[in-house]
């Protein structure tokens, strides 16, 4: 783990175990852009989970995202078992920590700054987009 971003973020796209992949699909889905955002976004998510007591998980946009993660796992030849044990790797954990950082920073915060973590997960939650689909208010807003 890298800074404050939690590896099980990355559980939340589908369970662990199986056997690896191939290495040239192991490549591919590391290369993939839209794997590589969705597994950003969890990552923000779950830092914004762990540090915003306003907000919580969307059990509904959970399901959501765990479909999407396991038709781009299919589609780039891998079982969703498969890939979320290449996205579990030290170096697809480091790529997806490096890229939250800098999503994060885009945002208007840092992993560090509580408050400004906060500020973007409220307005978050009304915005489309994966970290909007994973967290709902707590208070119903």
């Amino acid at each position: 783990m890298i800074g404050d971003f939690s590896p099980s973020g990355i559980l939340l796209l589908a369970p662990l175990l199986l056997s690896p992949p191939p290495a040239a699909a192991q490549a591919g889905l590391l290369s993939d852009p839209v794997v590589m955002t969705l597994v950003e976004e969890v990552l923000i998510s779950d830092l914004m989970l762990r540090t915003c007591a306003e907000i919580r998980p969307s059990e509904e946009g959970l399901r959501e995202v765990e479909r999407i993660a396991d038709d781009l796992a299919r589609r780039a030849g891998h079982t969703p078992e498969s890939a979320a044990e290449v996205l579990s790797g030290p170096e697809a954990i480091a790529r997806a920590e490096a890229g939250a950082r800098r999503r994060l920073a885009m945002m208007g915060a840092r992993p560090d700054e509580t408050d400004a973590i906060c500020a973007v997960a409220l307005r978050a939650v009304d915005a489309p987009g994966v970290i909007g689909a994973l967290l709902e208010r707590v208070d119903g807003r």
